[in-house]
């Protein structure tokens, strides 16, 4: 149940993440979106003892560095990517002593509360392992299933996927005409958010 619980990140940012690559924008910022999206979800978390208020900071980070990263677009998208990478490893990690210092005392916060889900939750070993978890769990898996049906199956997929695939023929299966690039670049926010 670790493993399930643990691989929500990368469910949420993989999920975003598929839906920048099918309209065309490589994010290899990803991996330093969450890491700043992390960092200040903590801090929001712990510093208001409200983890709603410490999710909602982490998603506004997410769409902060991905706003960074949209707008830079001009620029090669593999240089972009790697350079917010190197600057978020280095920013997390400096903002993080500059307010906790470097002791070796454990800094927690509270954590969700599991949520068991009536009937599934008491199949033998499948139960515990995908029905008893908290709601950002099962929000991931969601997710994962509304985005997959979203490209495959309704006209915002089609739009999505043509940008990706030609962004100068996006024009015929679009109302946006040229403006192929700023679709590009509003669907490249929706990784951390």
């Amino acid at each position: 149940t670790a493993g399930v619980r643990m691989s929500v990140p990368l469910i949420f940012g993989s999920v975003g993440d598929v839906v920048s690559e099918r309209s065309g924008v490589m994010n290899i910022g990803l991996e330093g979106e969450m890491l700043v999206s992390a960092l200040i979800s903590f801090m929001a978390a712990y510093h208001t003892g409200s983890l709603f208020i410490g999710i909602l900071a982490g998603g506004m980070a997410g769409l902060a560095g991905a706003l960074l990263i949209a707008f830079s677009r001009k620029q090669d998208q593999s240089v972009v990517g790697i350079m917010f990478n190197i600057f978020a490893l280095g920013f997390t990690n400096f903002l993080y002593r500059a307010v906790y210092g470097v002791s070796t005392d454990k800094i927690n916060v509270d954590i969700l509360k599991n949520v068991e889900i009536p009937l599934l939750s008491k199949i033998p070993f499948i139960g515990d392992i995908f029905f008893k978890h908290n709601v950002l769990v099962y929000c991931a898996f969601a997710a994962a299933a509304v985005v997959w049906f979203l490209l495959r199956y309704t006209n915002l997929g089609l739009k999505v996927n043509a940008a990706g695939e030609n962004p100068k023929k996006q024009s015929a299966v679009s109302d946006a005409g040229s403006e192929g690039n700023t679709e590009n670049s509003a669907l490249d926010l929706l990784p951390e958010t």
